[in-house]
């Protein structure tokens, strides 16, 4: 009211106007950004930091087509833009080969009750759950589905604690997580998602339980880490689980369904190579994304400076 009755105006909070200003020029519209600036100004880009960004990030993909480019010509293609035979990877159409150029051995469909252990998960639910307080982490299937990628690497994703005052003394030892567990969502509202896993990696001292709709597998035998976690994205796996579930409003994937599905098994060298391979691809993503992210604030400062 004080504004009101000292009639002053304040650059972005008050503005003294005329009634013929009000009438003529803004035709007795009223609307607050007509006479005062709530907006701001437009925060500037640093065009010399963004320029040299730019650069090390298109040196940084330079370097990395050169690496995937090496690999591709190991897989007989030739470069990226054959990508479209890498949905053979996992079939063994496309295959890697050994140091002296010799073929590795031929590929195991293994059913998952044979490949994995079936590990006790809990049944907490998102309210026994916090992002700030605790000493064990739990994996929620709502997060999987959400926002976890394939991989989860303890040292770069956070995941929410169980709550201090949740009795967790009966969980014993071998149903805490391990570097190459998998954890699969078993429910889904749509069939993309259904059977939905992750890889956990670089687990070190962090303490990591799997929760609530989800089966916790660990391997049987020595696999490549990170392969395991590709395997299961792959689409020949990802049908047999859309087949197998059941439901109408939400999907269903049963412990019993599960074991009957088959994974592609390489020998353990030919999977170090393939996880190096799809690694670098992921990478690749990543580095363009930064890239083009990067060359639309640098055209957003170059716009700024031409239009001044």
């Amino acid at each position: 009211m004080s504004l009101v009755d000292s009639r002053v105006s304040i650059k972005g909070v008050s503005e003294v106007s005329s009634i013929d200003f009000v009438v003529n020029k803004n035709k007795c519209n009223l609307n607050i950004p007509r006479y005062i600036d709530i907006f701001g100004d437009e925060a500037k880009e640093d065009l010399n930091l963004l320029g040299k960004q730019q650069s090390e990030l298109e040196s940084k993909l330079e370097k990395l087509n050169i690496e995937l480019n090496v690999v591709c010509r190991e897989l007989g293609i030739d470069n990226l833009s054959d990508a479209g035979t890498l949905k053979e990877l996992f079939k063994g159409a496309v295959y890697f080969k050994g140091k002296n150029g010799e073929r590795f051995p031929e590929w195991r469909n293994v059913k998952i009750v044979d490949m994995f252990d079936f590990i006790t998960t809990n049944s907490f639910s998102r309210a026994l759950l916090n992002h700030t307080n605790g000493s064990v982490r739990n994996i929620h299937y709502g997060d999987i589905h959400t926002k976890l990628p394939s991989h989860i690497d303890l040292k770069q994703v956070s995941l929410p604690f169980i709550n201090p005052d949740v009795d967790i003394k009966k969980i014993v030892g071998v149903n805490y997580c391990k570097d190459g567990d998998l954890i699969i969502a078993d429910a889904s509202e749509d069939y993309k998602d259904i059977g939905k896993a992750i890889e956990l990696v670089n687990i070190e001292d962090s303490v990591v339980l799997a929760g609530l709709h989800t089966f916790l597998l660990r391997p049987k035998e020595k696999c490549a880490i990170g392969y395991l976690g590709y395997c299961l994205q792959n689409y020949y796996v990802r049908k047999q689980m859309m087949r197998l579930a059941t439901g109408v409003s939400v999907l269903g994937l049963s412990k019993t369904s599960l074991c009957e599905v088959e994974i592609p098994i390489p020998c353990f060298e030919e999977q170090e190579k393939i996880v190096t391979f799809l690694n670098l691809l992921d990478k690749k993503t990543k580095l363009t994304d930064s890239v083009v992210k990067n060359s639309q604030q640098l055209q957003k400062g170059l716009l700024q400076q031409m239009f001044v």
